[in-house]
């Protein structure tokens, strides 16, 4: 019994060494416009962003060719996009771009920040990268 405790100890903290720590989330998430500045097969000619919603759960932002956006949920460094759209431009350039985007973000379900940067991951694999860019009017109301 002692063994089978023992060893269920040692499970946990090389599980819990071995993730991605929960990371809290900073205010400047919501504050700011997050472009894209990772590939990852994405276009980087585009200015590719997302900004977040905090009261509605929900983000906003530009795919490449279209307006794009949908819902989140965020808990202790998890993230889960939901609903994502798009408004489905004809831009036969950045189409590809654009899917590729939308699939990555169905994909992420882990959230991290550090400085200026935003990273979406899903599991231990870096999906996509974010740099910070102050707004220069406000994108949703907080009323």
């Amino acid at each position: 019994m002692k063994n089978l405790l023992r060893s269920l100890v040692i499970i946990l903290i090389l599980t819990s060494c071995g993730g991605l720590k929960n990371f809290p989330v900073s205010p400047d998430l919501y504050e700011n416009k997050w472009v894209l500045e990772m590939e990852n097969s994405l276009s980087k000619k585009n200015d590719i962003y997302l900004i977040f919603d905090k009261k509605n759960s929900r983000f906003g932002g530009f795919g490449g060719c279209s307006s794009i956006g949908g819902e989140y949920s965020m808990v202790k460094g998890f993230i889960r996009f939901s609903k994502i759209f798009s408004t489905q431009k004809s831009c036969a350039e950045s189409k590809d771009t654009e899917s590729a985007l939308l699939s990555l973000l169905e994909e992420a379900n882990q959230i991290r920040m550090e400085k200026d940067k935003l990273y979406l991951y899903k599991e231990k694999i870096l999906l996509l990268s974010f740099k910070k860019q102050p707004f220069n009017e406000v994108p949703f109301s907080k009323n």
